[in-house]
């Protein structure tokens, strides 16, 4: 059972990964818009993000994508 439990957690983890590098692409210590090509680093994760005006990509899940990130990977 235990294994069928961390196998489960994993899927979900890759559907989240997948879901989030649609709308984020990771690069070195940044995170870039991939619509607008804005981009925040790391150590700016407590701010949320700042897209171009316009973007198709400001309206899209979670504006603080660095805790969405940790979230994800969460468990590893």
């Amino acid at each position: 059972m235990k294994h069928d439990d961390s196998r489960a957690r994993r899927v979900k983890m890759g559907e989240q990964m997948a879901e989030w590098g649609r709308q984020w692409t990771l690069e070195t210590d940044m995170i870039r818009c991939p619509f607008c090509h804005s981009v925040q680093t790391a150590t700016h994760a407590d701010r949320s993000f700042v897209h171009d005006p316009g973007c198709r990509g400001a309206g899209l899940g979670d504006q603080y994508p660095w805790r969405a990130l940790a979230w994800i990977l969460r468990e590893l």
